[in-house]
């Protein structure tokens, strides 16, 4: 099935069908063996088998979101750093700062940063 909605789908999306051609076998494979494997070898009610993948499906939302999340608090960052770039010159950070310049313990500047 993977290579027959690839053939069938390559002229439409290009390289991107082969994607489409797996995630539909596998999808297809997916709900085949739910039914198969609750009915015939784990004896599995539809409804525990349903729970399963709803919770699957919940954490994998879960962690697109934090995923989501991050992108943007990245995002914000380099934004809010070209905002000083243009209103200061240059960006400075914590130790990086010239009134707080990189020493050691004993008080000997740093010649490489860590």
């Amino acid at each position: 099935m993977n290579v027959v909605m690839s053939i069938l789908t390559a002229r439409v999306w290009g390289l991107a069908s082969v994607a489409v051609g797996i995630l539909c076998a596998m999808l297809y494979q997916t709900v085949w063996m739910v039914f198969y494997d609750s009915r015939h070898i784990l004896d599995y009610s539809m409804k525990e088998s349903a729970k399963h993948v709803i919770v699957d499906a919940a954490v994998i939302n879960y962690f697109a979101y934090i995923e989501y999340v991050l992108k943007v608090m990245v995002n914000a960052r380099k934004v809010i750093d070209k905002m000083k770039v243009k209103i200061h010159g240059k960006v400075q950070r914590g130790n990086d700062s010239p009134r707080f310049p990189r020493t050691c313990f004993d008080g000997r500047r740093f010649s490489h940063a860590f």
